[in-house]
């Protein structure tokens, strides 16, 4: 019997000992990193994978929307900066 397990764990960069942080990176297969910041005077959301297992994978920061049912909209190719 195969089994699956997803963990999900939300992290703000600063609050823990460094030690902390590099035992997480070890345990985990993933690391995204989300931020806030401003484009033309509006406050806008970014996301980007660090570290992704076995996947190749873009590290840019990538512009996301929080849609009204709480699903996330990327803005791949956006010329804006995070």
């Amino acid at each position: 019997m195969e089994s699956c397990c997803i963990s999900i764990f939300v992290v703000q960069d600063g609050v823990h000992k460094p030690e902390f942080y590099n035992t997480l990176e070890y345990l985990v297969d993933g690391i995204f990193d989300m931020k806030i910041g401003e484009h033309k005077g509006a406050i806008r959301r970014y996301l980007r994978i660090r570290s992704l297992s076995s996947v190749a994978h873009d590290t840019r920061w990538v512009p996301f929307n929080i849609k009204p049912d709480r699903s996330l909209e990327l803005h791949f190719g956006s010329d804006e900066e995070g």
